[in-house]
């Protein structure tokens, strides 16, 4: 048997927060769900329609071709985005545009 201090396992997903808060990186590892989160919450009738273009500075920039479309996701947007923050249980999304 080998001495020396041991640690008891710890679940993959503990280990991983804890190197991501250890880099300072929680930040980063939210904006990059953003787009995943966009398709879950927007649905893929919209999704399809509304395509996710880039997100930064708080902004998500949403792409539609549809002019039709785009009245409807304008309609929606502050719903859009509150939910997506509260997904986060923080607000990551301050804006959202739509083109």
């Amino acid at each position: 048997m080998v001495s020396g201090s041991y640690k008891s396992p710890q679940p993959l997903k503990e280990v991983f927060n804890n190197l991501i808060s250890g880099l300072g990186w929680e930040e980063l590892v939210k904006q990059e769900r953003v787009p995943e989160l966009w398709k879950e919450i927007v649905g893929d009738r919209i999704a399809e329609k509304a395509g996710y273009v880039r997100f930064e500075n708080g902004i998500l920039f949403i792409r539609v071709d549809s002019s039709v479309w785009r009245s409807e996701l304008f309609l929606r947007k502050e719903s859009f985005k509150n939910e997506i923050n509260k997904r986060y249980g923080s607000k990551i999304v301050d804006e959202i545009v739509i083109r």
